[in-house]
């Protein structure tokens, strides 16, 4: 995917974060649909479903994605994670704890490419001049390329593991 076309379905995408990546993805060129329990947006490109339950339209949106962005609560991406049926498309949680989220994927024996970001800002600021952590559970070329674009819309972007990402969050909460 580049900064200018793909498909993405952003789930959680009228929450914060994720209508965050909606409007920066959907700038950049990208086809987005999001998935959400909790209604409709003004665009009209809003599938209502539950990503731990997903129905036949929430499964055959996120099959045909290039990029799937989990913007939801831990529970709810771990409870996802086994039945999201991903055809080759990069997985990407906004998850504030890493840990958890890497070991599920180790412990499903997932194929595919799955990347963790952490923006370290208020989603209302953007990212422009902000940091975002990245923790590539399972890398490639696709994980790459998505940092690329985070880069576009000028985030810093600070890779690490994610155990180590978990203790400097830990370390942030505690002076802040």
């Amino acid at each position: 995917m580049t900064a200018a076309s793909g498909t993405a379905t952003v789930v959680g995408g009228l929450g914060a974060v994720g209508s965050m990546f909606v409007e920066l993805l959907r700038a950049g060129g990208s086809t987005v649909t999001v998935v959400d329990p909790t209604g409709s947006d003004p665009d009209g490109d809003v599938v209502v479903g539950d990503i731990t339950k997903p129905s036949d339209r929430v499964l055959a949106h996120v099959e045909s994605s290039s990029v799937i962005v989990l913007a939801v609560p831990e529970q709810v991406a771990l409870a996802a994670l086994p039945s999201l049926r991903t055809s080759g498309a990069l997985v990407v949680d906004t998850l504030s704890v890493k840990s958890r989220m890497d070991a599920a994927i180790a412990d499903a024996g997932r194929e595919g490419e799955f990347l963790g970001l952490n923006p370290m800002f208020r989603p209302s600021l953007g990212p422009r001049g902000r940091a975002v952590i990245a923790v590539p559970y399972v890398d490639g070329p696709q994980s790459a390329r998505f940092l690329d674009v985070v880069r576009s819309w000028g985030a810093s972007v600070a890779v690490m593991d994610a155990d180590r990402h978990d203790r400097l969050a830990a370390a942030t909460q505690v002076l802040t």
